[in-house]
Formats: structure tokens, C-alpha cells, sequence
């Protein structure tokens, strides 16, 4: 049975090696259910413009099914723990895989080996 999973990223001014990492995320192998990106509010980047710039990053790439949700925090409200726990609230996948925004995959298996860890360990226990 292949168990659904999402994609959690915490953003705070996002720069090229960010629109990398979510080009390369939609390239992957097995696609996440949905891209869940955590906003840190900034002058520079609100949630709209972050949807926005993600938006343009999507129809470059092409034919996806991956849905994305733009998550606005405040920046006094950001901390690592919180954030990501709210970020949980987000989801209803099986899995939520949490990255980094400079974490940029290197090929395309990085989400299918992830998951085939987790298959694998099923069959032993």
C-alpha cells in the first residue's frame, strides 16, 4: 500500500537556491501530496508574494499534482519547535517530511528512498 506524505518547510526570505529546492521537489520521483511552506512575515515577502513567487516556480516546472499551501507566521511567533508543530496541523498524510529551505535535493530519488525506509522497516516489525 503507498502511504501518502507532505512536505514541510519553514521560509524566511526566500533566495534562488529556495525556488531550487521546490523546482527539485516537484521533479521528484514520487511527489508529495501537498508542499506545506511556513511563511516568516517580512516586508520583503508576505505569504501572497511567497505564493506568488511559488506560483511562477509551478507552471515553469509543468504538469504536477502537488498542492501548496503558504502558511503566514509572524516573526515573533516563529520558533523552530512551534512551527513545524503547526505545520503538522497542516497535514493529514501519513508521513510529513520536514526540510529546510537551503536543503535542496541532489537527484530525484530522495523522496522514494525516505519512503522506502519506512516500508522496509514495516516488513521487519
Amino acid at each position: 500500500m503507498e502511504k501518502s506524505f507532505d512536505i514541510a518547510i519553514p521560509v524566511y526570505r526566500p533566495d534562488e537556491k529556495f525556488d531550487l529546492l521546490v523546482k527539485r521537489i516537484l521533479k521528484q520521483n514520487v511527489l508529495p501530496k501537498k508542499l506545506i511552506l511556513m511563511n516568516t512575515e517580512c516586508e520583503e515577502c508576505t505569504a501572497a508574494v511567497l505564493s506568488e513567487r511559488v506560483d511562477g516556480i509551478v507552471n515553469a516546472v509543468g504538469e504536477h499534482s502537488v498542492e501548496v499551501e503558504v502558511i503566514p507566521v509572524e516573526k515573533e511567533e516563529f520558533d523552530h519547535g512551534g512551527t513545524r508543530h503547526l505545520a503538522t496541523c497542516h497535514s493529514e498524510s501519513d508521513y510529513l517530511l520536514f526540510m529546510t529551505q537551503d536543503a535542496v535535493p541532489c537527484n530525484r530519488k530522495l523522496t522514494e528512498e525516505l519512503l522506502n525506509a519506512f516500508e522496509e522497516t514495516e516488513e521487519t516489525v
